[in-house]
């Protein structure tokens, strides 16, 4: 079986408990204005759709989803390299070989290389060149960045 990892990703900020209330600063003048002004009152007030959430719980929701993205796409790039995956002839060479690839959201492969060596350079070689004639699937929308980085490992065996 291949396996398939993805590049350690940020770790999505983690709210913090709330901190203790502390008390109120002396009033200064208000001048007639009773409230704060709009830019200076706390995200997530007013009752609105996003009152309660700050934006911390909010990239983390979207991080933990862009995980997934990631994750199933990483599946279906996998599958597209072991079908072109080929035994090398001339050896019978048995081995496994980890690969750093970077694709770009579009499909196209943005560079490879091994990071892990088989010991045999026929099976090294045999498993960039699967890589290279993949043809990669396109990122699941929500997948904005420039290029995503995969460790992909193949098997080769006699």
């Amino acid at each position: 079986p291949e396996t398939l990892e993805t590049a350690p990703a940020r770790s999505a900020a983690r709210p913090s408990p709330a901190p203790a209330a502390r008390p109120a600063p002396p009033e200064a003048p208000t001048g007639g204005r009773g409230a704060a002004p709009q830019s200076q009152q706390a995200e997530g007030a007013g009752g609105g759709a996003s009152a309660g959430r700050t934006r911390a719980t909010e990239q983390a929701a979207q991080g933990a989803s862009g995980q997934k993205l990631v994750a199933r796409w990483g599946g279906q790039i996998v599958a597209a390299i072991e079908r072109q995956k080929r035994y090398p002839s001339g050896t019978r060479a048995a081995g496994r070989v980890r690969l750093a690839i970077l694709v770009a959201p579009a499909g196209r492969l943005a560079g490879v290389s091994v990071r892990g060596s088989s010991g045999n350079a026929q099976l090294d070689r045999a498993a960039v060149a699967a890589v290279q004639r993949a043809r990669l699937p396109r990122a699941p929308n929500g997948l904005s960045s420039e290029s995503y980085p995969f460790t992909v490992t193949l098997r080769f065996a006699p």
